[in-house]
């Protein structure tokens, strides 16, 4: 195996680009052929090679980004430690044992954690603080909490940014000498014959390679305004018009029934809509958040319960002046990430409800994605605490959504949560309610209830905490956390394992 002195972590989602670009860079400052990258020139067991590459290292560069430590947890120090202490051997019987338990390691953080016991020179490359991320504010588990004792090389991480600036701040912190003249001058002059000998051959490589980079229709279209050999154009054109093929001016919500009427006219539930530059991936997916849309007219309602310990009741009359739409599904995976980075990694969970995220992020969620595509009467948002029980009520009287069992609603012998849409629906088409995962709702804080009937009644929205409903598969060891009733609070700013969100489509004001 070959040694490479120099060895770039990062995380694959929100810093992948950054590390590449430097990468890049660093090859072209006169490092090519030292820097591990791990997309590239591996020959044995992929995390075994990672963690020979990491021992034969003299410099360790961490990219990180405002998401890299989003998901590690102050747990699991003492497992990490040891696994950045134990030989090859041991490591590879730890990750055969895992893998048999179905768990995973965190390779950022073992990476991380590795760095730090082998005492690599460690530089870190950090974004600016700024009003998402401080990094010297960050907590940071045991096992790789040393890292911000080291002196960082800071980056603004904007899109216009270029890590060329910060490259002269790195290589002063590289132990790793360049190559030495004559060596690059020989590599440059090989380098050369060949271009020379294969240029027509890679241009063409060029061409795929800017093609597979085209997302978006403007992208596309700058990329046919060169001079393309024709099979490419072709195939440029054709994905521009499955673009355009997405981008007509109507969604159906209501499952997408009908579409168009006669003589072209939209159906009733069509709406009219403006997409931003979206990719294909985009538009799909958003296109489907639209379709599992479902009406739900305004009415009235009985909400709480007279059979109350806590601020569940009692019960009283609530008045909904609007009609509003709300997604038979929690959010997945897959459609967060689609919206948010236009990620088109599909893993096996992908259908699984988004977690883990604050009710900070889902209102950027929504903002985001109301930047994408816009109607003239509609807009994305998460539901207010009354639309939520409405809705789950499905206008039915039962003690969970859609049924008084509970087996029928919800997966009960799970420690996880599962794919969206397994169990039965509610009254009004709509899944998990009950269960699966916790919900946010746009109301901050209580509303406290009283026998006074109320109408669009919501909690103060810039309070510090705001209201979860529908329980979760950690609820089920106490059921009347899962009833339609009950109501919890939860911090802002926080996330767990067991909260996510529903979507709905409420009138502009």
């Amino acid at each position: 195996m070959a040694k490479y002195n120099i060895f770039i972590s990062y995380r694959r989602i929100g810093t992948a680009d950054k590390a590449e670009h430097l990468l890049s860079l660093l090859e072209e400052s006169g490092y090519k052929g030292q820097v591990s990258f791990d997309r590239e020139n591996f020959d044995g067991t992929f995390d075994l090679e990672i963690l020979q590459r990491i021992d034969k290292c003299k410099d360790f560069i961490l990219v990180i980004g405002e998401n890299t430590f989003t998901n590690v947890t102050m747990e699991d120090a003492r497992e990490y430690r040891y696994y950045a202490q134990c030989s090859i051997t041991e490591f590879d019987s730890i990750q055969r044992k895992l893998q048999a338990e179905g768990k995973t390691i965190d390779f950022v953080r073992f990476e991380i954690a590795r760095a730090l016991e082998k005492g690599k020179n460690i530089i870190p490359i950090i974004p600016s603080a700024n009003d998402r991320f401080d990094f010297d504010r960050l907590k940071l588990p045991e096992d790789i909490c040393q890292i911000k004792r080291i002196q960082a090389v800071f980056y603004n991480d904007s899109k216009n940014f270029l890590f060329k600036s910060i490259i002269p701040d790195i290589i002063r912190r590289l132990k790793t000498p360049r190559l030495r003249f004559l060596k690059i001058a020989l590599s440059i002059l090989a380098t050369a014959i060949l271009i020379m000998a294969g240029v027509i051959f890679t241009q063409y490589n060029k061409y795929i390679d800017d093609l597979n980079k085209c997302r978006t229709a403007t992208q596309y279209e700058l990329f046919l305004e060169k001079d393309l050999p024709e099979n490419i154009r072709n195939k440029a054109e054709m994905a521009l018009a499955e673009i355009d093929s997405l981008k007509h001016n109507y969604v159906y919500p209501n499952d997408g029934e009908y579409g168009y009427a006669l003589y072209g006219k939209p159906h009733r539930d069509s709406l009219l809509v403006f997409w931003s530059d979206l990719s294909y991936d985009q538009l799909l997916v958003i296109r489907q958040i639209f379709n599992n849309m479902m009406l739900i007219n305004k009415g009235s309602f009985t909400m709480g319960t007279d059979n109350y310990i806590d601020i569940d009741g009692p019960s009283h009359k609530v008045t909904l002046t609007d009609d509003f739409y709300i997604s038979k599904y929690e959010l997945t995976k897959k459609e967060w990430f689609s919206v948010i980075s236009d990620s088109t990694i599909i893993t096996q969970d992908s259908l699984v409800p988004v977690t883990s995220i604050s009710w900070n992020e889902c209102m950027d969620f929504t903002e985001k994605l109301n930047n994408l595509v816009s109607t003239n009467e509609w807009e994305f948002s998460i539901p207010t605490e009354a639309q939520w029980e409405y809705a789950a009520k499905g206008g039915e009287n039962f003690i969970y959504a859609g049924s008084n069992n509970l087996e029928k609603v919800m997966n009960i012998n799970t420690s996880h949560a599962v794919d969206v849409g397994q169990s039965n629906c509610n009254g009004f088409g709509l899944y998990d309610m009950t269960g699966n995962v916790k919900e946010w709702c746009l109301d901050g804080d209580w509303r406290v209830y009283d026998k006074n009937a109320v109408t669009d009644p919501i909690g103060k929205i810039t309070a510090k905490k705001h209201i979860i409903r529908g329980g979760s598969y950690m609820s089920k060891d106490n059921i009347d956390f899962l009833k339609l009733s009950y109501r919890d609070t939860y911090s802002s700013d926080l996330s767990s394992e067991d909260i996510g969100l529903r979507l709905v489509l409420i009138k502009k004001k």
